[in-house]
């Protein structure tokens, strides 16, 4: 199981894709009252939480490591596919991107741009002539932005599903609907019978089919239902310019900050129960800048099966998450020394790591190790397995000095999620070499 490149820790393709989609979705909305900024807020920050996961940190996959190692243990978690999970709890082979649901993200994506787009122009002449959007999307619907926004939501969660944004969206769902109820209400009370008619026949959300043209969804593009009176004429009137764009710029402000302030919030709760899971069985202690790590974990093979994938050393990588090679390279009759190379990821951190060990074995029992070489400042400990009836115990000792910055609590937490996918992994093998040769006796 090997990843060649970091699929993580891409901090500017983060700000990147940021910028790109809230720019986008910024020139096709164009927020200009307190309410307008409080939606694009909204969805900026479950933009800005989406691509933190999908470039930066996969806290999604971290929560669900455990679970997902033991279901798919060929899975490569720190991979850039294993963060499509529909794909992956699906069933599906190959390249996620080319898979029905990505396709069809396309097309919600797609879709709701252009019918932001096309609702923006039809409200913009409404405003400026103070009247109310009743053609192209509004013909159909009553709030084509508010639709446009939660499309490319479900688009983006077709894509890449990650717990945060799937908390957040029914959230959004809410949050839309209070905003268009609010704002019916004004358009009531500014244009009176006019807008009653315009209710009766338009729905709010969802257009009826098979009436009226759909000439509607095409034709110039016109705008959001979103007339708001008094801010309006504020906006339009010379003598007070800057203390409007004042005002929104406040509202921006502190909704930003809101947002981040929720986002940071839910990343720590989601932190503290990945570690919680974690240390079921690993537990992490640290003395300055000595990491130990004790580990146990009860596996239903018999005990020689067990030592037989431990000390499999020219093979470990085939089933060991996150090694990318392991062979022995000292001479017959030598002490043994084994050279690993693989990668870890702390963080924005994806740190490539190389050490060559010595082995010394005390059969069916135990096998000792300590870094000569490598990464590493130091790294020693031991794999022991007891047996239990029918299975076997195995325990991991190690007491490791990293060569390079491990930040505390998250660090930690991140190092105990690594080492219980490599447990999971090594179980998985016994598992699976137990059912092998119990097929062979058959």
């Amino acid at each position: 199981m090997t990843h060649d490149a970091p699929a993580y820790g891409l901090w500017m393709l983060v700000l990147f894709n940021s910028a790109i989609f809230l720019m986008f979705a910024f020139s096709f909305f164009k927020p200009q009252t307190a309410r307008d900024w409080r939606t694009f807020s909204a969805f900026g920050a479950f933009i800005v939480a989406l691509f933190v996961e999908m470039y930066g940190f996969p806290l999604t996959i971290y929560v669900m490591s455990g679970w997902l190692q033991t279901k798919y243990p060929s899975l490569d978690l720190m991979s850039h596919n294993a963060g499509h999970l529909w794909s992956t709890l699906l069933g599906e082979q190959g390249d996620a991107h080319f898979r029905p649901l990505h396709i069809a993200s396309y097309v919600f994506l797609g879709f709701g741009f252009y019918l932001l787009s096309s609702a923006w122009s039809v409200l913009y002449k409404a405003q400026r002539s103070n009247t109310l959007a009743t053609s192209g999307p509004y013909a159909r619907i009553r709030h084509p932005q508010y639709v446009a926004f939660v499309l490319i939501l479900f688009g983006f969660l077709l894509q890449w599903p990650t717990l945060l944004t799937l908390v957040m969206f029914p959230i959004l769902l809410v949050m839309y609907t209070r905003l268009a109820i609010t704002e019916e209400a004004e358009m009531r009370a500014q244009f009176g019978e006019a807008y009653e008619s315009y209710v009766q026949r338009t729905p709010r959300f969802f257009p009826h089919m098979g009436q009226g043209s759909t000439a509607g969804w095409a034709c110039h593009s016109q705008g959001n239902n979103m007339h708001y009176g008094d801010m309006m004429g504020r906006l339009k009137d010379p003598n007070c310019p800057a203390g409007t764009a004042f005002a929104a710029s406040s509202a921006l402000a502190a909704c930003a900050a809101k947002a981040a302030f929720l986002h940071l919030v839910a990343l720590c709760l989601l932190w503290f129960s990945a570690e919680a899971l974690a240390e079921r069985d690993v537990t992490i202690t640290r003395d300055a800048d000595t990491i130990r790590i004790d580990a146990k974990l009860r596996v239903d093979v018999q005990h020689h099966i067990a030592w037989q994938v431990l000390t499999d050393y020219d093979n470990l990588a085939r089933f060991v998450p996150g090694l990318s090679s392991s062979r022995i390279v000292s001479e017959p009759g030598a002490p043994m020394l084994l050279k690993q190379t693989g990668r870890s990821g702390f963080l924005w951190m994806t740190v490539p790591v190389e050490v060559v060990v010595r082995i010394e074995e005390i059969p069916l029992e135990a096998i000792r190790f300590s870094a000569v070489s490598g990464t590493l400042k130091s790294k020693s400990g031991e794999w022991r397995i007891e047996a239990q009836d029918d299975a076997t115990l195995l325990i991991y000792r190690a007491s490791i000095v990293p060569g390079f910055w491990v930040p505390p609590l998250i660090g930690t937490a991140v190092m105990a999620q690594d080492v219980r996918n490599k447990l999971v992994g090594v179980a998985n093998e016994m598992t699976r070499r137990a059912a092998s040769a119990k097929s062979e006796k058959l």
